[in-house]
């Protein structure tokens, strides 16, 4: 999990990144909650249920 806090860095980057490109607040959302998880199963990561969006 080095690469964890790089990568929550780039996620809150990207966020600030749609917010000067136009996109509203409410819309632009960072899930940070499950960093350093595979990606390759969406199963048991809150960030990405239905109930999230």
């Amino acid at each position: 999990m080095l690469n964890t806090a790089e990568s929550t860095g780039r996620q809150y980057a990207l966020a600030e990144r749609a917010r000067w490109m136009g996109w509203p607040e409410k819309l632009v959302r960072v899930i940070d909650e499950d960093l350093g998880l595979s990606g390759a199963s969406s199963a048991g990561r809150a960030g990405f249920g239905a109930s999230s969006r």
